[in-house]
């Protein structure tokens, strides 16, 4: 409960009363009858004890907001007030007595004003302390000035002296003080909430934080400050900075109303990822806040985002399981596969377009120990130099027309501790071949248009469907790219070398596409000479695209073969007997329409569709 205290006489304190004022919820009015000796001494114990939050004053104790630390309010006294008290006073006085308004220390504003209107009626008179005061009043009354306008210590004093006092103050002054004390507290309340939740951001962020003054010395630190640099509070209030964080120039940066930014800093044998920033208290003082993390919690966070790019998409799906074969020649290549993914050297996979190059790379970062960091894939070929560029090694703000804001992450920075898959990498130019040549030497990347080197732990693993040699010995390739590429080389066979593979391969893509077709059925396609002696050019895509087109064309009871022949343009295989006149007379009696052809030559539309195509 917020209280308000009005300093008050006993008069006063009857008028108050009389308003029968009610303070918002929260708020309560305590009047305190008390002689203006003891006015300093009662404010500083009710303060002391908690038991005022404002104190309300007439305009002779407002001198206590010297000695306490709480707003005081002043009744004020308008022109308009001393106008009516002066009236009231006059009422019935003898001719030619004037009315003294005894004011304290200083005359009331408006007083001049009266004074003219009412032509000689008033003098004023102030005073500094009671005895003054009373000293005053007999001189007055000695004068023949028997009435007197003030506050209620003056009217208390007059009246013991014989004279007649009249209150200086209206009502609604009073209720104007309680309203500007109300409106005093509720602001308070609003900065309170405010400044305490400051304080709750401040002393639960996670990092530590300090404040230091002008002069670099510290002033205020938060709880996680104190934990990770293991000194209590009184070890680090009033310290300069710079004894802590060895180095750190804070007063450079309030000078320069700069930035710190990223600086390491080592503290008791721990480094701390540091930032500083000046800031202004108010218009005079400045001083600067420091945020700090130590170096582990900021590696468990790059640990969490890693995590985060993982279900992202970021992630490797096949493993070598996924890579099927019964071929001598595939076991070998698949066994050196999985002896190399428990390397950290870079990785070149060479084989024709459509052997399962990327398989092989998803495969080798799951088998790795990098299983649970990022997969990163990009094909090389798919953007233009300056893209490319971009995309791998991200940009800075504003680097170039069309630039994010804040700039972009490259994707070696979102490999971070995972794998890069840099496929069709005999497509990139000179300059990104230079530039990743640079990556791979130092671990480390500049964003295009930067001024920042990161430091980036990626596995790379390239591919390619070209002679990169040959390319190397044309000029097209740089020679010593090519040798820190292919420290560890794989070569995945063509479909036509591994041919004793194919029905192990149709079969699981049969069972992908054509779930519901009878095994032996299955089997029999899976095993037939039309797959075994094709020249799968496209090798295992080529082989997966022909099922998928089979599972979309055939149905029930078609002759399986044949529609596979078929698809493969072996129409010589394709063992249809179209009867082209029979075909032919039953859509047109029809009206071409090829379902209901279809019915009546009982057939199914699908063979139809083929023998029409057949001819």
């Amino acid at each position: 409960m917020e209280k308000i205290v009005v300093l008050s006489s006993e008069w006063m304190s009857a008028v108050i009363r009389s308003l029968h004022y009610v303070p918002p919820k929260g708020i309560c009015v305590k009047l305190a009858d008390v002689s203006i000796e003891n006015y300093r001494e009662v404010a500083l114990e009710m303060e002391r004890k908690g038991e005022a939050d404002v104190f309300v004053a007439a305009a002779n104790t407002t001198d206590v907001c010297q000695y306490v630390k709480s707003p005081v309010v002043n009744i004020e006294v308008s022109g308009f007030d001393l106008l009516h008290a002066v009236q009231r006073a006059m009422a019935g006085k003898s001719e030619g007595e004037p009315v003294a308004v005894v004011t304290y220390k200083q005359e009331i504003k408006g007083f001049k004003e009266i004074k003219g209107v009412l032509k000689g009626m008033t003098e004023e008179h102030t005073y500094f302390d009671i005895e003054d005061l009373v000293a005053k009043l007999i001189r007055l009354k000695e004068k023949g000035i028997t009435r007197v306008v003030g506050t209620s210590i003056v009217l208390e004093k007059a009246e013991s002296l014989g004279m007649r006092g009249f209150v200086l103050y209206e009502v609604n002054s009073f209720r104007n003080a309680l309203d500007r004390a109300v409106e005093i507290l509720i602001a308070r309340d609003k900065e309170k909430k405010k400044a305490k939740s400051w304080e709750t951001i401040f002393n639960n962020t996670y990092g530590g934080i300090i404040v230091a003054d002008h002069n670099g010395k510290i002033t205020k630190v938060n709880p996680f400050a104190k934990r990770i640099l293991k000194f209590s509070e009184e070890q680090l209030l009033h310290r300069d900075i710079d004894q802590i964080f060895v180095g750190m120039d804070v007063r450079g940066c309030i000078e320069n109303d700069s930035c710190i930014v990223d600086h390491i800093y080592t503290v008791g044998g721990a480094k701390f990822l540091t930032n500083a920033e000046s800031f202004e208290f108010d218009e005079q003082k400045k001083g600067a806040v420091i945020s700090f993390q130590d170096v582990g919690s900021v590696q468990k966070s790059e640990i969490a985002i890693r995590k985060n790019l993982h279900e992202k998409g970021f992630v490797a799906r096949a493993t070598f399981d996924d890579i099927l074969c019964t071929s001598e020649k595939m076991r070998m290549v698949k066994k050196n596969a999985q002896r190399y993914a428990k390397k950290n050297s870079t990785i070149l996979l060479l084989g024709k377009s459509g052997v399962g190059k990327e398989i092989f790379a998803q495969a080798i970062h799951n088998f790795s120990s990098r299983a649970n960091a990022p997969f990163v894939a990009i094909n090389c070929a798919a953007l233009s130099s300056q893209l490319l560029q971009s995309e791998l090694f991200g940009y800075a703000e504003y680097s170039f027309t069309g630039a994010k804001r804040g700039g972009k992450q490259g994707l070696f920075e979102m490999a971070n501790g995972g794998t890069i898959f840099l496929d069709e990498i005999g497509e990139i130019d000179k300059n990104t071949q230079a530039q990743l040549l640079r990556v791979i030497e130092t671990g480390e990347v500049m964003r295009v248009g930067g001024e920042k080197i990161l430091p980036v732990d990626a596995r790379i693993i390239a591919a390619t469907n070209r002679d990169l040699w040959a390319m190397v010995e044309s000029g097209e390739f740089r020679e010593d790219l090519y040798y820190r590429l292919c420290v560890l080389e794989v070569k995945i066979p063509s479909l036509s070398q591994r041919r004793e593979d194919i029905p192990l391969i149709a079969m699981t893509f049969l069972n992908l596409y054509c779930a519901d077709l009878p095994g032996r059925v299955k089997e029999e396609i899976a095993t037939s000479r039309i797959l075994a002696e094709n020249e799968w050019k496209g090798n295992i895509r080529e082989l997966r695209n022909i099922i998928e087109r089979f599972a979309a064309v055939c149905e029930a009871g078609d002759d399986y073969c044949g529609v596979l022949a078929m698809l493969m343009g072996n129409e010589a295989s394709d063992g249809l007997k179209p009867e082209d006149d029979e075909v032919e007379k039953t859509l047109r009696e029809c009206g071409g329409n090829r379902t209901l052809a279809a019915e009546k030559l009982g057939i199914s539309r699908t063979t139809l569709w083929r023998r029409l195509n057949a001819r």
